[in-house]
């Protein structure tokens, strides 16, 4: 009898660990997502160039017989480089609980550090050798796309950090700096036209047709919220003062160049002090080449502004052109960039402001999305679902015809008339969604995937084009749409790694967004 019970209890515990190697087995099997991110992480940890005083990567891997810990090697700080390997591999160990990959986090921060020059820039470019060094080649105006992408990580693992680490929060707090240095005076953000032209050949405009001037006001925002320094966020709100004072209805549009005359003429006024009087004629602002050239407002008798916009251009003017010159003015010489609403920059800078929004708080900020919001729904004829990229302040009988993607930074390659989406309907949603919701409520939202702070770094990083908007589902229900809605971009997954460093880290961003769903369905 105690033989057949012992022969009972062992088949019991047979089955037992059966049912259990099974339940694991299953498991295993649905924590794919998470295995295959380790993986690709892991993977990316190899590649690092490791040295004393942090890590980095090159845009290309060597092989590991090329590999050497103390020869000189060329890395990559530019934003889909270092930068936002280091970002995916935080965001990665603190979803899997792996604190290796946020160590290496922490150390591709301080590879960054150490690559800084002594005003705080980090260069696109640097040499890791038995010390870092790098720097970019002259130019009208130094690219700021490392140095955003750099502090944003350094922030991010930061406020990860107890105790604050002290290796990175003073390079953060000399990058945000040279940040700020690069802005204008107003707090407008300046770029270099053409782009590859030489110093004396380009000319300074304020661009909003790409992600520059959402991302550098990104950075201050992240910035000011995590050092909490106040000069920092007095930055940040003059970009977007700056930016809210470039809407087509605050805005004139820049006359004809000046004559050889008038430059003279210009340089003369210039030199001298002319005094303001009250008996001046109503007109003389309208002939005064000075005030032409710099587009001053135009004054009629008793203060009244002369440049009152059309009443045809009022559904535009809550938008935005593609750009301005320094002084805001937007500038008609400029064939490349036609005056009037461009749905794409409008685009940036509703991101920009609803960055700012969520942030700070501010209600102007607020209404403008809101008020941008409506003036991109009434351009859209009823029953439409693309948009022209412009809306020409001058009349025009040229027919919408062509067909564009949904972005194109170049400058307006087929004209004022391609059509598309242009990514509107989910900053559209957003503006929504956040009326009906709340600034609180909202940001709680966000938070369930990842925080305000969180799609402000991964932005400047160049990893989100679209920030800030409650995509990712909440709860299991939402997955299958979700996943149905993304299929081409989740097929990816199942391919073959790419071998180049945008192309990785672009992926393990994904694996990031699947792995996190693969975890909301476990539970």
């Amino acid at each position: 009898m105690a033989a057949r019970n012992r022969q009972g209890w062992m088949w019991w515990c047979l089955i037992c660990v059966a049912a259990w190697a099974g339940a694991g087995d299953g498991a295993a099997a649905q924590d794919g997502y998470a295995r295959q991110l380790a993986a690709e992480c892991d993977a990316l940890v190899a590649d690092a160039v490791r040295r004393p005083y942090g890590w980095a990567w090159d845009i290309a891997a060597l092989p590991p017989a090329g590999r050497s810990a103390t020869a000189p090697r060329p890395v990559s700080m530019q934003p889909l480089a270092t930068p936002a390997a280091g970002l995916v591999l935080l965001y990665a160990g603190q979803l899997l609980d792996e604190q290796r990959y946020r160590q290496a986090a922490f150390e591709a921060a301080r590879g960054l550090a150490a690559a800084q020059t002594e005003r705080g820039q980090i260069p696109r470019r640097a040499v890791f050798g038995s010390t870092a060094s790098g720097q970019d080649e002259p130019a009208l105006l130094p690219d700021r796309g490392a140095t955003r992408a750099g502090l944003a990580l350094m922030l991010m693992v930061i406020d990860s950090s107890e105790p604050k680490p002290e290796a990175l929060t003073r390079p953060a707090i000399r990058a945000a700096r040279w940040l700020e240095s690069q802005q204008a005076r107003d707090g407008g953000w300046h770029v270099a036209f053409p782009p590859e032209a030489r110093p004396a050949h380009a000319k300074r405009l304020i661009r909003l047709d790409d992600p520059d001037y959402r991302d550098s006001t990104y950075a201050l925002l992240l910035s000011a919220e995590v050092t909490a320094d106040r000069m920092t966020s007095h930055a940040a709100e003059q970009a977007v003062q700056k930016l809210l004072s470039l809407r087509l209805g605050t805005r004139h549009v820049a006359a004809e160049q000046p004559t050889a005359e008038e430059l003279e003429l210009i340089e003369q006024i210039k030199a001298t002090t002319v005094p303001t009087t009250t008996s001046q004629p109503a007109d003389a602002a309208a002939v005064d080449p000075l005030a032409r050239y710099l587009n001053a407002p135009r004054q009629a008798a008793g203060g009244a502004d002369q440049q009152a916009v059309p009443e045809s251009d009022a559904i535009k003017a809550n938008l935005w052109s593609t750009a301005y010159r320094p002084n805001g003015a937007i500038d008609q010489s400029l064939e490349e960039f036609p005056a009037g609403a461009d749905v794409l920059a409008s685009r940036y800078a509703m991101q920009t402001l609803l960055g700012a929004y969520l942030v700070t708080g501010q209600k102007q900020y607020g209404l403008a999305l809101e008020a941008a919001a409506r003036s991109l729904e009434q351009l859209r004829p009823p029953g439409e679902a693309q948009w022209r990229r412009a809306y020409l302040l001058d009349p025009t009988s040229r027919p919408t015809t062509e067909s564009a993607g949904v972005f194109s930074p170049d400058p307006l390659p087929q004209g004022p008339w391609v059509t598309g989406t242009f990514g509107l309907e989910s900053i559209l949603r957003a503006v929504q969604e956040l009326k009906v919701l709340g600034r609180a409520r909202y940001s709680s939202r966000l938070a369930e995937h990842l925080n305000v702070r969180q799609h402000l770094a991964a932005a400047a990083c160049g990893l989100l084009d679209d920030p800030l908007v409650l995509d990712l589902p909440l709860t299991r229900d939402e997955i299958p749409a979700y996943l149905a809605r993304h299929e081409a971009e989740m097929r990816i997954l199942s391919t073959p790694a790419p071998q180049d460093l945008p192309g990785r880290v672009r992926r393990l961003w994904l694996l990031l967004i699947r792995a996190r769903l693969e975890r909301m369905q476990q539970t």
